[in-house]
């Protein structure tokens, strides 16, 4: 009976065709968390409160990610990065970013940084197209490294 079986389940799993087939469409399309957020300008870093008003989700100043780490005691002992490097590796880039610092650090009251040094094997990020079709993904990365070399100067700014 069992010799009657297997070749019953051999048969049938013969007889199922094998033809190609495509793969299935993704469900979703993957992009940095970063997409979608760099649509409005402020004069003012907007608070928590507004955030979450406004775009129903919180929005984190240094200061208070600094006290939720508890780094203050650190970085007034002097253990602030000063003399460490730190690498960050974003896909894209961001050809903004020298500049985005520097708002950063002058809107929360951050000194400069003592380097920051871009380093571009496939070369210089280019500008943003004026034709906004397939900008999206370059837009987003670009808020990626942002995020990482402003947050980056937050816990280590010296």
């Amino acid at each position: 009976m069992r010799k009657a079986t297997l070749g019953v389940a051999a048969c049938l799993t013969l007889a199922v065709p094998l033809a190609p087939r495509e793969a299935p469409a993704p469900l979703v399309r993957l992009a940095p968390a970063s997409t979608g957020s760099l649509k409005q300008a402020f004069s003012a870093p907007p608070d928590t409160t507004f955030c979450k008003a406004n775009f129903g989700f919180a929005c984190y100043q240094p200061a208070q990610l600094r006290k939720a780490y508890n780094l203050d005691p650190l970085l007034t002992t002097g253990l602030d990065g000063t003399g460490r490097t730190i690498v960050i590796i974003d896909a894209f880039g961001s050809p903004t970013i020298e500049e985005d610092l520097r708002q950063f650090d002058q809107a929360f009251g951050l000194p400069d940084p003592p380097s920051l040094q871009i380093i571009q094997p496939a070369g210089p990020v280019p500008p943003y197209p004026q034709d906004p079709a397939g900008v999206s993904d370059r837009l987003g990365w670009a808020g990626e490294t942002t995020l990482d070399v402003e947050w980056s100067h937050v816990f280590a700014p010296g």
